[in-house]
C-alpha cells in the first residue's frame, strides 16, 4: 500500500544517511557541498511524504469505504442501503432474529391493540454508522445494518427502562412506590453491544415518609452519600422539569411510528 511504500523509503533513506556517517568524513570543500545537498534533499522528502499523507487522509475522511458482499461502497451509500432496510423493517416488510414491527407494537393476546411505539436512527456506539431503535411500552430493540443485512445490536427489553442519550450512552431506570425508591445506571456499549462501562446511583425513601429528605438514603457509585452531594454528583444526568418530576438529561429525539 501507499503507506508502506512510504515507510520503507523513509527507512531506507535515513539508512543511508547513518552509512555515510559511519565513513571517515572528508574535509574537503566539494564533500561539504554534496552534504548541504543530501541535506536539502532529504528535508524536500520528508516535506513531500508528509504532504502526501495528509492527502490521503484527507480524502480517506471524505469518502470513507465499506466492505459489503457487493464490493466496496461509499459511506454515503452505505448510509443509504441502511435507512433502506431500516424503512422496510418499519413497514413490516422485513424481520431480524424472528421479531418484526408487529412483535414491537402488538400487545401479547390482543391482535387489534398497539402500544405506542417510537424510533430513531442514531449512532450509539461511535462508530460513524446509525443505528435503528425502536421504542415501545415494553421492547426496546436496536438494530444495525451490517453486510448487508440487518442485524439486532442490542435488547433492552423489558425492564428497567432504558433511556438514549445524545453522547451514545445510556442511562436504565427502576423505582419502585412502596417504599419510594429510584435506581439508574449509566452505560456505554461498544461496537459489539458489550459493557464497557456503567455506574449507578440510587436512593431510597429510608424513613418511608413518601419524599426523599435528610434522612433517606443516597448512593453513588457504590458508596453512601448525603442528599446534597448526591444531587450534586448526579447532575450531569438527571434534572427536574417545571413540574417537579425528575428526568434524564440529554436524552435522544424519538419519532412516533404509526402503524
Amino acid at each position: 500500500t501507499f503507506f508502506v511504500f512510504c515507510f520503507c523509503l523513509f527507512v531506507f533513506f535515513f539508512q543511508a544517511e547513518d552509512g555515510i556517517r559511519d565513513r571517515s568524513p572528508s574535509r574537503g570543500l566539494g564533500d561539504v557541498y554534496k552534504r548541504q545537498g543530501y541535506h536539502s534533499m532529504k528535508r524536500n522528502l520528508v516535506v513531500l511524504l508528509l504532504f502526501l499523507f495528509f492527502i490521503v487522509v484527507m480524502s480517506m475522511r471524505d469518502f470513507s469505504i465499506y466492505e459489503e458482499e457487493g464490493g466496496k461502497i461509499s459511506s454515503e451509500d452505505f448510509a443509504e442501503q441502511a435507512m433502506l432496510v431500516y424503512e422496510k423493517f418499519l413497514e413490516g416488510r422485513i424481520e431480524c432474529d424472528g421479531i418484526d414491527i408487529d412483535f414491537i407494537t402488538t400487545p401479547k393476546g390482543e391482535p387489534d391493540k398497539r402500544y405506542d411505539t417510537q424510533y430513531a436512527v442514531f449512532d450509539c456506539d461511535g462508530n460513524g454508522e446509525a443505528e435503528l431503535h425502536v421504542q415501545s411500552a415494553r421492547y426496546y430493540y436496536i438494530f444495525q445494518y451490517k453486510n448487508g443485512a440487518l442485524q439486532l445490536y442490542k435488547n433492552l427489553s423489558p425492564y428497567p427502562h432504558y433511556y438514549a442519550l445524545k453522547n451514545g450512552a445510556f442511562i436504565s431506570h427502576d423505582f419502585g412506590a412502596g417504599p419510594l425508591s429510584d435506581e439508574y445506571r449509566y452505560y456505554i456499549f461498544d461496537t459489539y453491544g458489550n459493557e464497557t462501562f456503567s455506574i449507578g446511583f440510587t436512593k431510597y425513601d429510608k424513613n418511608f415518609n413518601g419524599e426523599y429528605d435528610e434522612g433517606d438514603e443516597y448512593v453513588f457509585d457504590n458508596v453512601e452519600v448525603t442528599k446534597d452531594i448526591w444531587e450534586k454528583l448526579t447532575e450531569r444526568f438527571l434534572y427536574i422539569d417545571e413540574d417537579g418530576i425528575e428526568r434524564i438529561k440529554n436524552e435522544i429525539e424519538w419519532t412516533d411510528l404509526t402503524v
